[in-house]
């Protein structure tokens, strides 16, 4: 299957936060305190758990990453959150390209390409043109080459 390309990002740690109740607004004022503070996030994911728990993981800079978990405990703190997590040296991969849309199946392909080399998958994201996983930094270069040999590289 071709591809445009591989999206890469290396030095990055996972946070994960959960809270007992989502409620309109509850994203918001997560993702504010790390805008507030300059850190961005480079990947996020949100979902719902059985009695309406929320789970939401993101990506942050490595340099980043004491601050961000400050924020977290701050958070847990004040009860907006119920327990927070943090796993360093990760990455984000992917593979982006037009039309994705149009071809079902994709995020299997890629799931199934990393699982072939022995890569668990720490996190996974789409959208309308990409498919992204967050993999463990020391299986970075691995799923690199995996994926390049897997998929056709236009």
């Amino acid at each position: 299957m071709k591809i445009s390309g591989l999206i890469e990002l290396k030095n990055l740690s996972l946070i994960t936060v959960t809270a007992l109740h989502d409620h309109a607004g509850l994203a918001g004022k997560v993702l504010e305190q790390y805008a507030l503070n300059g850190i961005n996030l480079e990947y996020i994911t949100e979902g719902s758990g059985k009695g309406s728990c929320i789970v939401m993981s993101f990506c942050v800079a490595e340099n980043d990453r004491d601050r961000a978990v400050e924020i977290a405990e701050e958070l847990l703190e004040q009860g907006d959150i119920k327990t927070q997590q943090c796993i360093g040296d990760v990455a984000f991969i992917g593979i982006y390209g037009p039309h994705f849309r149009e071809k079902p199946g994709l995020a299997h392909r890629l799931c199934h390409a990393l699982g072939q080399i022995g890569i668990n998958i720490l996190g996974i994201s789409t959208s309308i043109s990409t498919v992204s996983c967050i993999i463990r930094s020391g299986d970075f270069e691995k799923a690199r080459t995996g994926l390049l040999e897997y998929f056709d590289l236009s």
